[in-house]
């Protein structure tokens, strides 16, 4: 059986800062943090995206994916799947 997060709070950066995207938030139930454009740095986003920039980072170091040749969507999804069960064993390992 499948086991789901509620993700009950959306940051973004000031890419993202049109109404579209915080009512989409809306309907899927989140709260939408979105820096808005012309104002200063220093949103405090950082602190929360640098853990996804890190693991996407982590991901990408298997090349094939990084540069996606495969035209299937099945495909790069196995090889989605593949680098985050290798990821996650060589950390287990590290463990160990």
């Amino acid at each position: 059986f499948a086991v789901m997060a509620r993700i009950r709070t959306v940051f973004a950066d000031k890419g993202y800062d049109a109404e579209h995207h915080r009512d989409l938030c809306r309907q899927f139930g989140a709260e939408p943090k979105i820096h808005k454009r012309g104002r200063p740095h220093g949103s405090g986003l950082g602190k929360r995206r640098w853990p996804v920039e890190r693991t996407n980072a982590w991901v990408l170091e298997n090349k094939r994916l990084a540069l996606r040749y495969d035209r299937l969507d099945f495909i790069t999804a196995s090889l989605l799947q593949a680098a985050c069960v290798f990821l996650v064993a060589s950390r287990v390992a590290k463990q160990f």
